[in-house]
C-alpha cells in the first residue's frame, strides 16, 4: 500500500473533521426565537444555554436585530446573562445567529414567538414561506402567549397544512424584566404551572409539550384539551378592560394629580364587574360546548386567581380582595399620560384596551356571534356587560369593531373589524368550522 504524503494526510483529517462537524450539527435541535422583549430575552438565553440547541434569534421590527447584536458584543464573553431573582442564579449563554432575516427559519424544529398578538401573523407569515414541507418532520412553533383568536389566525394563514403544530399558553410562564437590552434580564417569578393547547398534533401532544417542557423548566406547561379553551380563557381580556371600566366609565375629564394604583386600587365594585364578565364568557363557552360536543376548560377568573396567587395573597374570601392582598401587585399603577403641568390623565392605547380588547374581548365576543341562532338568542340578555364595556372601550380607542344599535344589541361589523382577530374577520360563520 502507497504511503499518503504528509499534506494528503492532512487534507484527509481536515475532511473527516468537516463531515463529523457536519453530522453533530445537523444533529442539534434548530431553535428560532421570534421577537426582541422581556420574554424573548428569556427564551433565547435558556435555549442557547443547552449546548444540543442551535439557536436563531429573529427580529423583523426595523433595526432590532442589529440593536440586540450590537449591544450583546459589548458584554465580556459575548452572552446574553439571565438572572432568576428568586434564586439569586444566573444563566449565561450566547446565540448562534441574531438576524432579521426570515430565512433563518429554515429547517427550524421549534419556533418560539414571544409578541404582542398584533405582531403574530407577520411571523406565522414567515415561517409558512420559509419552513418547506417535510413528511418526516413537523415544526412545533409555540407561541407565548397565543391570546384569543389564534386559532383563527392559524387557520386563515396555515390552512390545513400538515407540517406545523401550533401550541399556544395562557400566559408567560414567568414575569420577566429586561435589565439592559440585549445583555440582562430578570425573572423575577415563575409560576407554578401554565396551560398550553396544541392544534395539529394529532394524538402527539404528549411529545410536543415535552419538548417545550425541557426549555421551560421550573415551570409545570398541562395540557388544556381543544384550543378554543385558550381563547375563553384569556383573563386579560377579563381583568383589564374590567378594571379599567370600573374605574373611569364615570370620570368626569378632570387630570388627576398622581397615578392611581390598579390592582391595588381594585374595591367590591370593580371585583364584582371582573366576575360578572367572567361568568358571561362561561355561559359562552357552555353553548360552544352544546352545539360542538367539545368539552372545555373555561375556569372563573376568581377560581384562576387563586390557582395562580393563592399561596401568595393574605384574604382569599372573594376576587377584590384577594387582589388587594397580593403582594405581586405591589406598586402597579394604571396606564396615564402625564399632561405638562405634572397632573395625568388615562392612557387608552396601552395595551390594557389596545390589545386585551381586538385580541381578547372582541374575539369572545364574535364567537358568540357564530353559534347556532337559538344559542345566539340564548346569550343575548346575559351579555349585557360584555357588551356595556365593549361600547365603551370602542369610544375610549376610537374604534368600531361591532356596530351597536339603540338597544346596545350588536347590528353588524364595524368598520374596523379587520384590526381585530375575530372569527368574522376570517369569514369564519360557523363555530363548527374551528374544531
Amino acid at each position: 500500500m502507497a504511503c499518503q504524503s504528509l499534506p494528503t494526510k492532512i487534507d484527509s483529517l481536515i475532511g473527516f473533521i468537516d463531515d463529523n462537524l457536519t453530522t453533530i450539527s445537523q444533529t442539534k435541535q434548530k431553535i428560532v426565537i421570534c421577537g426582541a422583549g422581556n420574554a424573548a430575552h428569556v427564551f433565547c438565553g435558556l435555549c442557547a444555554a443547552d449546548p444540543n440547541n442551535e439557536v436563531h434569534l429573529l427580529s423583523l421590527f426595523r433595526t432590532e436585530a442589529k440593536d440586540f447584536e450590537t449591544a450583546l458584543k459589548k458584554t465580556a464573553a459575548h452572552q446574553l446573562t439571565v438572572e432568576v431573582v428568586q434564586t439569586g442564579t444566573q444563566i449565561e449563554s450566547t446565540p448562534y445567529n441574531i438576524t432579521n432575516d426570515a430565512k433563518c427559519l429554515q429547517n427550524a424544529d421549534i419556533v418560539i414567538i414571544s409578541l404582542p398578538a398584533f405582531a403574530h401573523a407577520q411571523y406565522l407569515n414567515a415561517c409558512k414561506q420559509n419552513i418547506q414541507s417535510d413528511n418526516n418532520k413537523k415544526t412545533l412553533i409555540a407561541i407565548f402567549p397565543g391570546a384569543s383568536g389564534v386559532e383563527c389566525e392559524w387557520q386563515s394563514i396555515m390552512g390545513k397544512q400538515a407540517n406545523f403544530v401550533l401550541l399556544s399558553c395562557i400566559t408567560l410562564p414567568w414575569a420577566a424584566r429586561i435589565k439592559t437590552f440585549g445583555q440582562i434580564v430578570e425573572i423575577l417569578s415563575t409560576k407554578n404551572k401554565v396551560e398550553v393547547c396544541l392544534y395539529g398534533a394529532r394524538g402527539d401532544e404528549k411529545r410536543y409539550i415535552a419538548l417545550m417542557q425541557k426549555i421551560i423548566v421550573d415551570c409545570q406547561l398541562v395540557d388544556y384539551g381543544h384550543i378554543l379553551s385558550m381563547s375563553l380563557s384569556a383573563m386579560n381580556a377579563v381583568a383589564h378592560p374590567a378594571l379599567l371600566y370600573a374605574k373611569w366609565r364615570n370620570w368626569d375629564g378632570v387630570p388627576l394629580k398622581e397615578k392611581p394604583l390598579f390592582y391595588h386600587g381594585v374595591d367590591k365594585e370593580a371585583g364584582d364587574i371582573m366576575c360578572s364578565l367572567s361568568s358571561q364568557i362561561i355561559e359562552i363557552a357552555k353553548c360552544v360546548e352544546q352545539q360542538t360536543g367539545v368539552t372545555l376548560h373555561v375556569p372563573h377568573i376568581f377560581d384562576w386567581f387563586l390557582q395562580v396567587y393563592g399561596t401568595s395573597v393574605g384574604d382569599t374570601s372573594c376576587l377584590h380582595k384577594a387582589m388587594l392582598t397580593n403582594p405581586g401587585y405591589n406598586g402597579l399603577v394604571h396606564p396615564m399620560t402625564e399632561q405638562d403641568d405634572g397632573t395625568f390623565v388615562p392612557n387608552w392605547n396601552y395595551r390594557y384596551l389596545k390589545e386585551d380588547i381586538p385580541f381578547g374581548l372582541i374575539v369572545i365576543r364574535g364567537l358568540s356571534l357564530i353559534l347556532e341562532s337559538k344559542y345566539q338568542q340564548e346569550l343575548k340578555p346575559k351579555l349585557e356587560l360584555m357588551d356595556k364595556i365593549i361600547v365603551w372601550s370602542q369610544r375610549c380607542l376610537q374604534k368600531e369593531y361591532f356596530v351597536y344599535n339603540e338597544q346596545n344589541e350588536i347590528v353588524k361589523m364595524g368598520k374596523d373589524i379587520q384590526e381585530t382577530r375575530a372569527p368574522q374577520r376570517y369569514n369564519i360563520t360557523n363555530i363548527k368550522d374551528l374544531m
